[in-house]
């Protein structure tokens, strides 16, 4: 989530809208209406010609009571005013029990947490130093090359879940179930879906094997 310069809140995942309309200006600097001007579906694929940026409240209506929302806020400059107004639009729109609010900001994370006590709350994590798994948050999301079976057990032990990002093809994504991964964050949502699923058919055997598998480098 960003704040366009008018303060409506949008989903973007880039400083500026370079990659996705060849547009090199941020989004900070524009007016909502301006960012409604923009294609953003072309750069992917003709068929998406014509889509818009976004609004979190429009992904709200869209999603709710078909799948839950990862909210990510992003902070590229000085201005702090998404948390506030991320944490008074899931409020206004009853959204908490479908979302959670995660950030790299542990700052931002507890600000969200006073603002609407009802929010969940996730911690990225890249790399750390310390034990995370004891910060006052509700997951954790984490780095696939950092994820830990020791970092899953602490993190269990004290009530949060752990989610692991972004995962590309079926091996690893089994790797990190295996390793006690509550939530898949991948590129092919399809495949993750396809690879949770197989695993819970397993029987506890069906399970070891597979995991020797992973451990020897083959494929599942």
């Amino acid at each position: 989530m960003q704040r366009t310069a008018d303060g409506v809140v949008v989903l973007l995942h880039d400083r500026d809208l370079k990659r996705v309309a060849g547009d090199s200006r941020r989004l900070d600097t524009l007016t909502h209406a301006e960012v409604r001007k923009l294609d953003v579906g072309s750069w992917f694929d003709p068929s998406f010609a014509g889509e818009r940026v976004p609004t979190l409240a429009e992904v709200i209506e869209l999603a709710r009571g078909r799948i839950k929302l990862n909210i990510e806020l992003k902070f590229f400059g000085p201005d702090r005013r998404l948390t506030g107004a991320v944490a008074r639009l899931l409020r206004k729109k009853d959204f908490e029990s479908e979302c959670i609010v995660t950030s790299f900001d542990y700052d931002a994370l507890q600000e969200a947490k006073q603002l609407n006590p009802r929010l969940r709350t996730g911690l990225i994590v890249a790399h750390a130093l310390g034990d995370v798994s004891r910060l006052e948050v509700g997951a954790l999301s984490v780095r696939a090359d950092f994820l830990s079976e020791g970092l899953v057990r602490r993190a269990h032990r004290t009530g949060k879940e752990v989610h692991v990002w972004t995962l590309g093809t079926a091996r690893v994504m089994a790797q990190m179930i295996q390793r006690g991964a509550d939530n898949l964050i991948a590129s092919n949502p399809e495949l993750a879906v396809r690879v949770r699923d197989e695993w819970a058919s397993l029987s506890g055997t069906e399970r070891l094997v597979l995991a020797s598998r992973l451990v020897l480098g083959l494929e599942p």
